[in-house]
């Protein structure tokens, strides 16, 4: 078998959990090719999905003693830090991405979460709005913004994020949760709920009753990040909807 073969082999056996397995096949090429970078990599992300995380941050330091500049790779360095505990150091190399590349969306998303971290509301907004403005801003950052000026009390703020969302994807169910809520505390009851129905018509037909849907990334108040099912999203909107409609 040879290295790409093995590679998918490998990512078949992450998907499938077994972790210990893939990560005997990256180590034995390593003892074969200690510098190969793009093993180690897979490596380290390996060790990191399987929850041993300080073994995961030391491979991915390797990684970029050799690389500096992979900021992917630092960013998800910042993220094994911050599941490490290890706040401080995740806070430095988070700004040293920052002034590395100023012009990657992921360094300041990076930065940003490591204030959330931290319990700076006001810095993580700052960090999220410079990564909203750069060119290709991912959409889920205007979510994640919008969930942050809730929590804020900003709620035209809010609304206007999740709008964003909306504009560049406009069957993003989560948005539509988002803003219909924005709106309810806003006193704005009729909007929010069409924007909840709007998400329970996207979301119903796709529903199977006899197998769970694939999970989505919910983004909520407080950039709590869970993974969230189409059943859920239907279930929550459906309670909100019923909640409003009981005032």
């Amino acid at each position: 078998m040879n290295w790409v073969e093995e590679l998918f082999y490998t990512l078949r056996l992450r998907g499938e959990g077994c972790f210990d397995e893939a990560i005997a096949v990256y180590r034995r090429r390593l003892a074969e090719n200690p510098h190969d970078l793009t093993i180690r990599s897979h490596l380290a992300s390996t060790l990191f999905v399987k929850g041993d995380i300080a073994a995961a941050i030391t491979e991915r330091k390797r990684v970029l003693e050799a690389k500096p500049d992979d900021h992917i790779g630092r960013a998800n360095l910042v993220k094994m830090l911050l599941a490490h505990g290890e706040l401080d150091k995740a806070l430095t190399e988070a700004k040293d991405l920052v002034r590395r590349r100023p012009e990657a969306h992921v360094s300041h998303t990076s930065l940003g979460n490591v204030y959330r971290h931290l319990g700076d509301i006001p810095a993580t907004i700052r960090c999220y709005e410079h990564a909203a403005i750069l060119p290709k801003a991912y959409v889920n950052i205007f979510v994640s913004l919008g969930g942050l000026y809730e929590e804020s009390g900003r709620m035209e703020d809010a609304v206007n994020a999740y709008r964003t969302a909306l504009a560049k994807a406009p069957r993003y169910l989560m948005a539509l949760i988002g803003l219909g809520r924005a709106l309810s505390v806003m006193g704005r009851l009729a909007e929010a709920h069409e924007q909840w129905q709007k998400a329970i018509d996207i979301a119903t037909p796709n529903l199977n009753p006899t197998k769970p849907s694939r999970s989505f990334d919910r983004i909520v108040p407080g950039f709590d990040k869970e993974h969230l099912s189409l059943e859920k999203i239907v279930e929550m909107a459906r309670e909100y909807l019923e909640k409003s409609r009981s005032r």
